[in-house]
């Protein structure tokens, strides 16, 4: 079994490709293409968010099976069967949100999107190539899952990482050396979304191990994964209309450039949740196999350093994008302008999707115990209280008020849920959760970011303020390495490899 630090390192590789391309492309998208054109972009994030939910959690439960029959020798037809049986829905449902889209472009054009400078071709053709990108994007995800569950999680974020590279960068150079089309944008991105999905569809069918029958569609297949599927799809489903639902409401009350500045807050914020999910891709079929072999001992620490790895991974870019986020954005997008009008929603989205990463490993053993339905109980209720308030406060308050909303449920929904959850399953290991793994550490790193923010001079030059935000992570990285035991004892390690020492941390 490969080692759960090498495929952790394998996803944030790519994921880290992923955001810094993100990251450091933006800028150059909003210059090139004006705030109100960057708004579509927030448009087609959202529409990939909704459509996401299509993959009602097979893409997980192939995860997981996978893994499972790996172990059971002269399995192999039973694994290309439930790929082959599973990629048939996914093939249809891709064909299906590409015509929905198409179908939807030119009522959604004319009357739900507000422009100014935007004409409706250009919306409409763009809400196409929208819906071309997501359809060519969906089936990756099964086979994305296929090689999670072969634990090919190296080869799979080379591939991540490429397609990135290829999707970032190529679009920039395509808006700068041949036009400046958000049209040609989208058209870019669905090139590139087809290769992707081409090429892990052959890797993952090449990594099946082979079998003496061809793979065929079984219904049988997915009526005995259907039960586990329903499970995740809720908590997927819910999950996903709660992260987005902010975004759906003020595309509607705000005009196109006001919604582009909380669409770039959210595109920061979003970075938090992608770190996380790296950790969980990697920890998922881990938590489930110890589950299955009553490993508890074991369970306990890995739950342990996975969480306080999570803090260690969120936690020190948080506070410094919620304490210093008016100059992380001016350092970023120079502009001071843009700076001005987005710090205050990046604070808020920010410290609600770090709540929501850090919930992250405590939702990934309550999968692997199949007891997330408080989870799913908390994200419905959620649904149902944030709906109305946002449509009443959206008018009058924009997206600050929104924004209050959404990290107010994050609070509520983080401290109900764990309590729970720990009680249920890991009834001794609550308070260690919440005061070693989480809550000093939170404590720390964000009073030092203060007490940095607070020692700023208030006149710098862009250079100067970079260094300064280096000089605040780094702190608070460093902090927790000192803090944490996990940490500690990683640190340790690599100190007794450089001495010749020899040393080990415990499991």
């Amino acid at each position: 079994m490969p080692k759960l630090s090498h495929n952790i390192a394998a996803n944030l590789a790519g994921k880290g490709t992923t955001i810094g391309l993100a990251l450091l492309t933006v800028p150059w998208y909003v210059r090139l293409l004006g705030v109100e054109s960057f708004g579509l972009i927030g448009v087609f994030a959202g529409l990939q968010a909704i459509f996401s939910l299509l993959d009602m959690g097979f893409s997980a439960t192939v995860n997981r099976e996978i893994a499972h029959l790996s172990a059971i020798p002269g399995s192999a037809g039973q694994q290309r069967t439930l790929v082959r049986t599973v990629e048939s829905v996914y093939w249809g449902l891709a064909i299906c949100v590409v015509l929905v889209v198409a179908v939807l472009a030119q009522w959604i054009a004319k009357h739900w999107l507000i422009s100014v400078t935007l004409d409706e071709t250009t919306l409409c053709t763009s809400l196409v190539l929208m819906g071309l990108v997501i359809g060519l994007q969906f089936p990756f995800y099964l086979y994305q899952g296929v090689l999670f569950g072969l634990e090919r999680q190296v080869s799979l974020n080379v591939i991540v990482g490429s397609a990135a590279i290829l999707r970032f960068g190529g679009a920039l150079a395509v808006l700068y050396w041949i036009a400046p089309s958000i049209t040609l944008f989208f058209a870019w991105n669905a090139g590139v979304a087809a290769l992707q999905t081409l090429v892990t569809w052959a890797y993952a069918w090449h990594c099946l191990p082979k079998a003496s029958r061809p793979a065929r569609f079984e219904a049988q297949a997915l009526k005995r994964i259907a039960r586990f599927s329903v499970e995740i799809m809720g908590i997927t489903l819910v999950g996903a209309m709660i992260v987005q639902l902010d975004k759906i409401v003020l595309s509607r009350s705000l005009s196109l450039d006001q919604f582009g500045y909380y669409a770039l807050a959210g595109v920061i914020a979003s970075s938090m949740i992608v770190v996380s999910q790296t950790v969980f891709n990697a920890i998922f079929p881990r938590f489930s196999y110890m589950r299955s072999a009553g490993l508890e001992g074991d369970l306990k620490r890995l739950y342990h350093r996975t969480s306080q790895l999570m803090s260690f991974f969120v936690l020190p870019a948080s506070a410094v994008l919620t304490v210093m986020s008016y100059d992380v954005l001016l350092l970023w997008t120079g502009s001071a302008e843009i700076a001005e009008r987005t710090w205050l929603f990046v604070s808020l989205l920010v410290l609600g999707s770090t709540l929501s990463a850090l919930y992250n490993v405590p939702l990934a053993l309550q999968l692997a115990f199949r007891q997330a339905r408080v989870s799913l109980l908390g994200l419905l209720t959620g649904i149902v209280v944030l709906t109305p308030l946002m449509l009443l406060i959206a008018p009058y308050y924009g997206g600050v008020g929104v924004s209050s909303l959404v990290l107010a449920f994050y609070v509520i929904y983080l401290l109900v849920c764990i309590n729970v959850m720990h009680r249920r399953l890991l009834p001794s290991e609550r308070r260690k959760w919440f005061i070693t793994d989480t809550g000093a550490p939170i404590l720390v790193v964000y009073s030092l970011v203060l007490v940095v923010r607070w020692l700023r001079p208030s006149e710098m030059s862009l250079a100067w303020t970079g260094a300064w935000i280096f000089v605040a992570w780094l702190g608070a990285s460093l902090l927790l390495v000192v803090l944490l035991p996990t940490l500690r004892q990683y640190f340790r390690l690599g100190v007794g490899r450089l001495c010749g020492a020899g040393y080990s941390p415990s499991p």
